[in-house]
């Protein structure tokens, strides 16, 4: 291959539409593909990965089964695979027999009787990792 015809032929000035896909858009897709995949570019887990590896969270979440309490379905989903062991519940008037709760329930800790059994270990986004003082 001439050097002159890399991707424009000088003399023509023709342009090799062939060469810009194989040399300029695919590595390029490929590269951004992968950015992607890897969590490295547009990361939508971060909170949550952040939070999960605090290190006061990370003792309780290791050693602990953690309750899902009213959490939406994509934290539910997220939640549910990085944590080592985790449970969904759907009655909250049981909820005083778990030892870790994590609810979506911004308020819910001021405005029911849980403040007399949970305590708020950490926050993220709206959501709320309880530790139960009354076990």
């Amino acid at each position: 291959m001439d050097k002159n015809k890399f991707l424009v032929d000088i003399r023509s000035l023709r342009f090799n539409l062939n060469n810009f896909f194989y040399n300029i858009i695919i590595p390029q897709y490929i590269s951004l593909s992968l950015l992607f995949n890897l969590g490295v570019m547009g990361n939508p887990n971060y909170k949550t990965k952040l939070f999960l590896n605090d290190v006061d969270v990370s003792k309780i979440i290791n050693s602990n089964t953690i309750y899902l309490l009213g959490v939406e379905s994509k934290s539910k989903t997220l939640l549910s695979y990085y944590l080592p062991s985790s449970k969904v519940i759907d009655d909250s008037n049981e909820i005083n027999r778990y030892k870790y709760v994590i609810t979506s329930y911004d308020n819910s800790l001021e405005n029911s009787d849980l403040k007399d059994f949970y305590i708020s270990v950490k926050k993220f986004d709206n959501h709320l990792l309880l530790m139960n003082i009354s076990k």
